[in-house]
């Protein structure tokens, strides 16, 4: 069984890397799992079963992001902006547009170091608050998720700058 929690673990790491809202949600499930096996709440059948249910869970983020037409790196955006349901005024179309903008801002301006460098973190942070108002984004709400979407660029960096 420990093989399992640890093959669920590097699945999750690995997730963690490339889209960060996915990652903290597996991360959580999946310590659920094992605090609730440490506490002898679940046995060992349990915990394969629970397992299989999070595995489960990965397929259909996959299976979304394909469903969406997003690349990997668009739904990691995507699942960033859909957190907190503050995207729920956008049909479709237009959450795809919103992230397609934002991942080309972020692509253009990704660097080796950008996301070191104060300066650009702020043009960068600005632009990507601009974004979200010009999608209806009031200003308070925008500024909290430019945040976000910085914290899940800083996560693709390395992948941005080998691209430029």
């Amino acid at each position: 069984m420990h093989l399992w929690v640890e093959f669920a673990s590097d699945e999750v790491s690995i997730r963690k890397t490339k889209n960060i809202a996915q990652g903290k949600k597996f991360s959580e499930m999946l310590g659920t799992v094992v605090k609730r096996y440490h506490n002898n709440q679940i046995d060992s059948a349990q915990v394969l079963a629970e397992l299989s249910e999070i595995a489960k869970e990965m397929r259909l983020e996959d299976y979304k992001s394909e469903e969406l037409g997003l690349s990997s790196e668009e739904y990691a955006f995507y699942s960033v902006l859909k957190e907190n349901e503050s995207t729920s005024f956008l049909d479709d179309n237009k959450m795809k547009e919103l992230i397609r903008a934002i991942v080309d801002v972020i692509r253009k301006n990704a660097t080796v170091d950008w996301s070191k460098r104060d300066d650009v973190r702020a043009k960068l942070r600005l632009t990507v608050k601009k974004i979200l108002m010009r999608y209806g984004y009031p200003p308070d709400l925008a500024k909290l998720e430019a945040d976000k979407v910085l914290v899940q660029g800083e996560s693709l960096a390395d992948i941005f700058s080998t691209e430029n």
